[in-house]
């Protein structure tokens, strides 16, 4: 049954051991329209803090796949704050915002 409207992952999505399972069951949680917002640390070589590019396992690139994969769809990607940049995406399901930090 889809029930959520909007779901809110903040700097946790790089702990994700299963981040495909998660996001299939996410998404057919969702309600059509429904929102998902991703935020978390870039990972971007030469840029990004030593502790952080040890400590995230993967880029935007990954997880903007990984979100697509689930059956989202990418629609927006914009800066949140000078330190952030965000992305949209939108599927059956609903759409992902997908925000990185450095």
């Amino acid at each position: 049954m889809a029930a959520i409207d909007l779901a809110f992952i903040c700097d946790v999505y790089h702990h994700f051991e299963h981040p495909q399972a998660s996001l299939v069951s996410l998404h057919k949680a969702m309600k059509p329209g429904g929102e998902l917002a991703l935020i978390d640390f870039q990972k971007i070589q030469g840029v990004t803090g030593e502790f952080i590019m040890n400590h995230v396992r993967a880029g935007q690139e990954v997880f903007e796949a990984e979100v697509i994969a689930a059956g989202f769809e990418k629609t927006a990607e914009g800066r949140a704050c000078s330190r952030r940049t965000a992305s949209s995406a939108s599927g059956a399901g609903g759409r992902a915002v997908d925000e990185q930090r450095m």
